[in-house]
């Protein structure tokens, strides 16, 4: 459950990123528990637009977000 608010929060701040410059208005994607834990175990992407991806995975080890600007 903690991954789920953590990735909607992730979600919801790179749709904002850039708002300031375009008044597109972003739609709330929700994605059914199942379909969370199948991306988890498998890495998938979860979500892709021409401004961003966004991609479930997990770490095995300690270490830092991994964000890319380009």
């Amino acid at each position: 459950m903690k991954r789920l608010w953590a990735l909607l929060i992730f979600v919801g701040v790179i749709a904002s990123v850039g708002a300031e410059d375009s008044p597109t208005i972003h739609a709330v994607e929700f994605f059914e528990r199942e379909v969370m834990e199948a991306a988890f175990a498998k890495g998938q992407r979860l979500a892709t637009s021409s401004n961003y991806n966004v991609s479930a995975s997990r770490r095995d080890k300690v270490g830092t977000s991994e964000i890319q600007e380009t």
